[in-house]
């Protein structure tokens, strides 16, 4: 028998609310269909808009597909069992839809330096601006598997603090949190390379090995980019990137 999911909760704002629903998906709580419009708002005690923007947060992420006059339903290609899926359109965050894959993070490198001539026309800022620059291994909890490496760069105009500590955890929840930044929209780049002796040492793969190199410059609400970053993914994972044609 199902149980009632009406319950009291305080007011949410669209990114809350977004992750509730997230994990009551991944709990199967909601199995294809998630409740109307309607429903949400009287569930969350929340407005229209701020349902539609956590609905709008699912649905860029691929989470859930819109079907004209239906509603929305759940993407169940992502929710099968046995398959390593990573989402590489995660950037606003959102929590794992695979509770037994979490990632941690291990910070191998941490410095403050001044932006190099190629960051001050991608970062749009003045020479030799402050950034922070973080490299992480990443990790899949549940057994340690190799997912990542990342070399990311972040504009203290933009992101005055930053620590170890921090990075060792989700620096985009961070950001969200302190600073009320958010991906807005990104370009990213991907391509294929294979790891050199230097690559291998860090990560502990084989040289030669493949990867996925992803290329990320990540603009906030204002259009203001805050984030360049390379990240390197393992071959031995799937990769879900969702992209939403608008174009007419």
């Amino acid at each position: 028998m199902k149980k009632s999911l009406k319950k009291k909760v305080k007011l949410m704002k669209y990114l809350d609310i977004a992750n509730e629903i997230n994990q009551r998906i991944t709990d199967r709580v909601y199995e294809e269909q998630l409740p109307s419009e309607a429903q949400l708002m009287e569930e969350f005690s929340s407005g229209r808009n701020t349902i539609r923007s956590a609905i709008s947060l699912l649905a860029n992420h691929g989470i859930i597909r819109r079907h004209q006059g239906s509603g929305y339903f759940v993407n169940q290609d992502l929710f099968e069992t046995g398959r390593n899926i990573t989402m590489l359109t995660n950037k606003n965050s959102l929590n794992t839809n695979q509770p037994d894959k979490q990632i941690k993070s291990k910070v191998i490198n941490f410095t403050s330096r001044l932006t190099t001539p190629k960051e001050d026309q991608i970062f749009g800022c003045q020479k030799k601006s402050p950034v922070y620059e973080v490299h992480r291994l990443r990790y899949i909890v549940e057994d340690n598997a190799f997912l990542s490496f990342e070399k990311a760069v972040f504009l203290k105009e933009l992101i005055p603090y930053l620590d170890e500590t921090i990075a060792q955890n989700s620096i985009f929840r961070f950001i969200k949190k302190q600073y009320d930044i958010e991906v807005l929209h990104s370009d990213d780049f991907l391509s294929v390379g294979l790891a050199d002796e230097e690559f291998a040492e860090k990560t502990g793969q084989a040289v030669g090995s493949p990867y996925l190199l992803v290329k990320e410059i990540n603009f906030t609400k204002k259009n203001k980019v805050f984030n360049y970053s390379h990240s390197y993914y393992s071959p031995d994972r799937e990769y879900y990137y969702h992209l939403a044609n608008t174009l007419k």
